[in-house]
């Protein structure tokens, strides 16, 4: 099992093959009580709605990518999280989650 910080260098090295790099995109990781996350945040201006912006195909190929390293556990029977050893991922902009 890899941890949450290499987790985080790929995640980088797939986003740079699609032509983002740190200039365009910020990702950090890290650990929140037994789970752990990435956060993914998008650097370059964008110039439309959010809701336009959750519709735009490279935004799409972005959240794919990251959301491959995501990993929540659930009960079977009820659904609900189970707590430690989750890793999580979020695409945001401007302060929002996209």
């Amino acid at each position: 099992m890899i941890s949450i910080k290499e987790t985080a260098q790929q995640i980088r090295k797939e986003l740079k093959e699609l032509g983002y790099g740190a200039n365009k995109l910020s990702v950090r990781s890290g650990y929140a009580g037994f789970s752990a996350f990435v956060n993914v945040t998008i650097k370059f201006p964008v110039k439309c709605s959010l809701k336009e912006l959750r519709e735009r195909e490279d935004i799409k190929k972005i959240k794919s990518i990251i959301k491959k390293y995501e990993s929540i556990d659930r009960c079977e029977v009820t659904g609900e999280t189970l707590m430690g050893g989750n890793t999580y991922t979020t695409l945001s902009y401007d302060g929002y989650t996209v």
